[in-house]
């Protein structure tokens, strides 16, 4: 399975996406519970397909209740905000921040995964705010996004007040979404 992951790898290098996604699904018809192979095909189809449907089922198996692979949950869990699922989103992100090395994704720096990207903009309402950070709500997702001053000029941040309407874009670390890039309306 490593060695069908290596090539898939080395024909998406030479934008040969159809022999990677060929060398992936042989490998996944011998060894279709593989959680390398899957989690591989699910990168391959989140990053290179304009329908990613498929992607959450071999998402589902690219890592085993009993095992900490915290980079398969991660990319899982993302699937799950941009498909509507935000309550299992919370559970993976919980796992993530479990079994994570602790240098892994930091908690005030947002990664703009492919995934992220899919998602766009979302409309939110500040909820609090404090000098340097505030926290939105959106019906997207269950739990309330950070989002630091550092995304705003002074002037700007200065404007904004418990209840202003807010549009963002979502990144992601460790412990889930937060505000990325973010508009004040």
């Amino acid at each position: 399975s490593g060695v069908a992951v290596q090539l898939a790898r080395v024909y998406l290098s030479e934008n040969n996406l159809p022999k990677a996604e060929e060398v992936l699904t042989e490998s996944l018809q011998e060894i279709p519970e593989n959680p390398m192979l899957n989690l591989e095909m699910a990168k391959l189809i989140i990053e290179h397909k304009s329908d990613i449907g498929k992607a959450g089922l071999y998402l589902s198996r690219s890592y085993r209740i009993s095992d900490r692979n915290y980079q398969a949950r991660y990319l899982h869990a993302q699937y799950l905000v941009l498909t509507g699922e935000p309550e299992g989103a919370v559970e993976l992100f919980n796992q993530v921040n479990e079994f994570a090395p602790n240098g892994y994704l930091s908690k005030y720096n947002s990664e703009m995964t492919p995934i992220a990207k899919r998602i766009g903009t979302i409309d939110g309402r500040v909820i609090s705010k404090k000098e340097n950070f505030a926290f939105v709500s959106t019906p997207k997702y269950p739990e309330n996004i950070f989002v630091s001053s550092d995304l705003y000029s002074s002037p700007k941040w200065n404007e904004i007040k418990i209840n202003s309407k807010v549009t963002f874009a979502l990144g992601f670390n460790r412990r889930g979404p937060l505000a990325h890039s973010t508009i004040a309306k």
